[in-house]
C-alpha cells in the first residue's frame, strides 16, 4: 500500500494506477486501472485485441505502476510475464514477429536543416527611413502652417503619442 502525506488512517487511494505490457524492443502498451469504491481496489480491464492492433504474439513483461503527486515516491513492481497468442487454436502463425516499423531505434538522429543566411539589412533600413521621412514631413507641415496646437485636446494628444509610439516600435522591429 502506498502511504500519502497527511493520510495517517490510509483512507485515500492513489490517483494513477496502471500496468504496462512490453515485449523485447517494442514500445510499451499501457492500461489504466479503474478505482472500484465498493471494493476499495483498482481493477484493470484490457481487451488485447483492441489494445494491440498489430497483434504480435509472444511474452510480454507486465509491470504495475502506482503514481501520485502526494506520495513520497512512485511505486513500480514487475508482475511477471504474460504469454499472448492471437493465433490460439489456429495453425496460422502470421503474428509471431515484431513488425519492423514497431521496433525501437538504437539511436534517434534528428536532422535540422541549416538556418537560412541572413538577408541584407538594406531593405529594413530603407523602409524605416521612408516611414521616418513621412513622419518628419507631417510634423514639418504642422510647423510651416503654424498649426494651432494649443487647441489640441487631451484625447487628440493621446492619439498622437500612441500613434508615434506604435510607429517607433514598428521601426525598431524593422531595424532590429
Amino acid at each position: 500500500m502506498v502511504q500519502f502525506e497527511g493520510d495517517k488512517d490510509m483512507h485515500d487511494h492513489p490517483l494513477a494506477v496502471y500496468i504496462t505490457l512490453q515485449k523485447e524492443d517494442q514500445i510499451a502498451y499501457s492500461v489504466h486501472a479503474d478505482y472500484i469504491s465498493q471494493l476499495k481496489r483498482y481493477q484493470v480491464y484490457a481487451n488485447l485485441m483492441n489494445l494491440m492492433p498489430q497483434r504480435v504474439n509472444g511474452d510480454y513483461e507486465v509491470v504495475l505502476h502506482v503514481e501520485d503527486p502526494r506520495a513520497e515516491a512512485s511505486f513500480t513492481k514487475s508482475l511477471g510475464k504474460l504469454n499472448v497468442d492471437f493465433n490460439e487454436g489456429s495453425g496460422d502463425r502470421e503474428y509471431d514477429n515484431i513488425r519492423e516499423d514497431y521496433r525501437l531505434y538504437d539511436k534517434i538522429v534528428n536532422y535540422f536543416p541549416p538556418e537560412p543566411e541572413a538577408k541584407e539589412g538594406m531593405v529594413p533600413l530603407v523602409f524605416s527611413g521612408v516611414l521616418l521621412v513621412g513622419l518628419l514631413s507631417f510634423i514639418g507641415t504642422f510647423a510651416r502652417n503654424k498649426a494651432n496646437l494649443s487647441a489640441l485636446s487631451f484625447f487628440g494628444l493621446g492619439f498622437l503619442l500612441t500613434y508615434s509610439a506604435v510607429f517607433f516600435v514598428i521601426i525598431a522591429f524593422w531595424i532590429g
